[in-house]
């Protein structure tokens, strides 16, 4: 009989021999009570607290680290096991501490991924850092599992963050973006279990989320980028004729609209200094029939001009304009 090793959990042996229960008790294991007895051996149930230690050949624990696990049912309560500790494995291969010259790279071993889901990484630098997560399907190092996973830090900021890991090997790299040779300078790695979010609320008790992100570039509270209308929207009316006039000077931020009057009696056109009149494919205006409106990003209003179109005689048709 074998029991695969582990590096922590409770271990059922059914039919087990009175010399296997011996060996297995050489682990660490330390069995309660045989709950059941068969033609072919007795049956037994092993709880209690034990401390799996690695290396013990056939035994949990084999391969694995020492992690304490403590049960806090009987055999017939079916009360739920506790666990005493997680534990966090360093990864030697993925940490330093030697200086990097300016522009130089701290390239770390490809890893095989472990049971823990996560890398944990805390680092920092007395000079502008890059750190880099990447992660492969193979041992190889060519095929990438997704996107790596990048921190950019200023001087003696720190990366103190868990990434999942979803590829078979992974390897961490960082990178000096200073102009000197860094003095303070570590990477720790571990691997273990932590969920890959937020170090803490925020003091009002909500998730440290970034409102928008652009390009990879959390902006959030007063740094959100808005548009900052003027005082009051510009707002107006003007008539058209058959000579092209420009709409009346004014600075805009955001640009303007302009809406040919609904009961207008023909079409008008709208368009820089040298509109033409013209409705016949050679025009070189923006038609407005009645009811027709038309957004202008432009940053004065005076360098839009309006004409009746040819053939349109009235006297009272007229555009409305709404900016800011």
């Amino acid at each position: 009989m074998t029991i695969a090793g582990r590096d922590m959990g409770t271990y059922i042996v059914q039919y087990g021999t009175n010399a296997e229960r011996l060996a297995l008790a050489a682990p660490g294991i330390k069995p309660l009570t045989a709950f059941h007895e068969t033609d072919t051996g007795d049956e037994y149930k092993w709880f209690g607290s034990w401390l799996l230690t690695p290396g013990a050949a056939g035994g949990p624990g084999s391969g694995g680290v020492a992690s304490n696990v403590t049960v806090t049912n009987s055999v017939t309560s079916g009360a739920n096991v506790q666990l005493a500790s997680i534990a966090y494995i360093g990864d030697a291969g993925n940490s330093s501490t030697a200086q990097l010259a300016a522009a130089a790279t701290f390239a770390g071993t490809l890893k095989a991924v472990p049971s823990a889901p996560n890398a944990i990484i805390s680092a920092l630098m007395d000079q502008p850092f890059t750190l880099t997560v990447t992660q492969y399907d193979d041992a190889g190092a060519t095929k990438i599992a997704g996107s790596p996973v990048v921190f950019t830090r200023l001087a003696n900021a720190s990366v103190n963050e868990s990434v999942q890991l979803n590829g078979n090997f992974y390897r961490v790299s960082v990178t000096n973006n200073g102009a000197s040779t860094s003095t303070t300078f570590y990477v720790d790695t571990f691997t273990g279990i932590m969920p890959v979010e937020p170090q803490a609320l925020t003091n009002n008790g909500n998730k440290r989320v970034a409102i928008t992100e652009v390009g990879g570039t959390p902006v959030s509270g007063p740094n959100l980028p808005v548009i900052t209308p003027l005082a009051a929207p510009v707002t107006a009316q003007q008539k058209a004729t058959a000579v092209a006039t420009a709409l009346p000077t004014q600075g805009l931020v955001n640009g303007a609209v302009i809406t040919a009057y609904t009961g207008n009696a023909g079409s008008i056109l709208i368009g820089g200094a040298s509109l033409n009149n013209l409705i016949d494919g050679t025009g070189n205006g923006e038609v407005l029939q009645p009811g027709v409106a038309r957004s202008f990003a432009v940053s004065d209003l005076g360098s839009l001009k309006i004409i009746l179109a040819n053939g349109n005689t009235s006297t009272t048709d007229f555009v409305t304009i709404s900016g800011n």
